[in-house]
């Protein structure tokens, strides 16, 4: 049995690239992997460290908004913007640094976070609604209940062997 100190709030994140612009996408599953929300963001064209480093900002303040008092993990599959998420020193890209000083300005109001590098298996979740979206023109609050969401289930950050 799982006390509640066990419990924690994860959010994926991804972007998807499109000829004109791209879209920003974040996930919340609990901490049993149940998808709890999904929301998406359009953005112009830019460099794709900054379109991730946009991603994580889009998944940080939706745990600000609705989830203030979680344990908060963060997972993505952009080995650049979780370096730098770790070691704001490591992050030397001009057009993501900013993003990236947001995000950790926002997650210091949390008492608990972490921020883990994915295979994109295991982002799959994010990358399925930021293509979704982009392909459907629909931002904000994405319903959970479609059935490409509904049918992924994923229990930890670990591929399996």
């Amino acid at each position: 049995m799982e006390s509640s100190t066990d419990w924690f709030i994860k959010f994926n994140f991804d972007v998807a690239v499109r000829r004109d612009f791209m879209v920003a996408a974040a996930t919340v599953s609990d901490h049993d992997g149940s998808l709890l929300w999904a929301t998406a963001k359009k953005l112009p064209l830019m460099d794709i460290n900054a379109g991730e480093a946009q991603a994580a900002l889009l998944a940080v303040e939706t745990a600000t908004r609705f989830y203030p008092s979680s344990k908060l993990i963060l997972e993505g599959d952009s080995l650049m913007t979780i370096t730098a998420l770790n070691n704001t020193q490591f992050c030397t890209e001009w057009s993501s640094s900013g993003i990236i000083a947001d995000v950790i300005f926002l997650l210091s109001s949390f008492s608990s976070w972490s921020a883990t590098k994915v295979s994109r298996s295991i982002n799959l979740r994010a990358h399925l609604v930021a293509k979704w979206a982009a392909s459907h023109n629909v931002y904000g609050s994405i319903p959970t209940s479609l059935p490409f969401l509904s049918a992924v289930r994923i229990k930890s950050g670990h591929d399996p062997p």
